[in-house]
């Protein structure tokens, strides 16, 4: 008898990155249900919307989550908003609380074509360099290379936004994180209503 060696290999790439997808699936509700969570059980408005934030932009490993809000009626021509909450990965990060331009803006001014976009129930994915040139300039000073925006509604009126954005990476938007920024945006706007 020959003393015979075989090996077999099997190429496992495909299975890993589905074990991967499906952990940060899993991760992302988890969150998601953390956030919910502190927005039902903590006293101070407030402060729940701002857990939340951490909670969503720390499992969605973005760079900034925050909300805006967006005064005037949906029949008036021009809407002011404003910046109200926000979370930052790490606070050397350019803030958009902390950036006077953008209090007290005109909507349709700042940010244009998304009044059309959000009040028909859209979202607003920038995923990467190519398309910057959807991003108001001002989206470019803040450094945001990616950027997903879900429109917040109270009583069918439009609230505002919730966004979160990469500032140092381009990223493709995947249906489970835009599930879960869509669930925290409407609790949020339940909370507010409250």
């Amino acid at each position: 008898l020959n003393d015979q060696v075989v090996w077999v290999a099997y190429d496992i790439t495909d299975r890993k990155a589905a074990e991967a997808a499906i952990q940060k699936r899993d991760s992302i509700l988890k969150a998601t249900a953390r956030a919910n969570h502190k927005l039902l059980t903590t006293t101070d408005s407030n402060r729940a919307i701002e857990l939340a934030l951490h909670e969503i932009g720390t499992a969605l490993n973005v760079e900034r989550a925050y909300i805006f809000e967006i005064s005037g009626s949906q029949g008036e021509a021009y809407h002011s908003c404003r910046a109200r909450f926000e979370w930052l990965q790490d606070e050397s990060l350019p803030s958009v609380l902390r950036h006077r331009s953008w209090q007290g803006i005109i909507f349709e001014d700042f940010f244009p074509g998304w009044h059309e976009r959000l009040t028909g129930f859209g979202i607003i994915r920038v995923e990467g360099f190519n398309q910057n040139r959807l991003l108001p300039i001002q989206y470019r000073e803040l450094n945001s290379q990616s950027l997903l925006v879900i429109p917040m509604w109270i009583d069918d009126e439009l609230y505002g936004f919730f966004a979160v954005d990469y500032c140092s990476l381009e990223h493709q938007w995947n249906e489970g994180e835009i599930d879960a920024v869509r669930v925290l945006a409407s609790s949020i706007s339940g909370l507010i209503l409250i």
